[in-house]
């Protein structure tokens, strides 16, 4: 919520709508907080140089807003090495999945500091 510009008293209005409890705005502040600390953490996070293995896919959230509840499109990539471990290499919001959305996330993906398959051609 906090990440789609609602404010600390609009998210604590919203949890006791929704869950029947408050939370205080500087109760709230101090949640937004650590969870940007890790957030900006996983962001920076190193990744490896390579992902022999990439899988792309959009799924659908339900996210409240303020017209209520709507179906947000999150873009995800992600990479497997060698090994299968797998590693989340992007997200991305949309209003839906589309083709021009698609060519924005790929290529963002492209510019990124990590390469993918050694198969994979990138095309516009």
């Amino acid at each position: 919520m906090y990440a789609r510009g609602m404010s600390q008293r609009d998210i604590s209005s919203t949890i006791d709508d929704i869950y029947g409890f408050m939370l205080s705005a500087e109760q709230i502040s101090h949640i937004t907080d650590s969870v940007l600390d890790e957030l900006h953490e996983w962001q920076n996070r190193p990744l490896k140089a390579f992902y022999p293995f990439v899988f792309v896919d959009c799924i659908y959230v339900s996210m409240r807003g303020d017209k209520g509840v709507s179906d947000q499109a999150v873009y995800v990539i992600l990479g497997y090495d060698l090994k299968g471990k797998k590693d989340v290499l992007g997200l991305w919001m949309g209003d839906t999945e589309s083709k021009h959305h698609w060519m924005q996330v790929l290529t963002r993906s492209k510019h990124a500091a990590y390469r993918t398959s050694a198969s994979y051609q990138w095309t516009e």
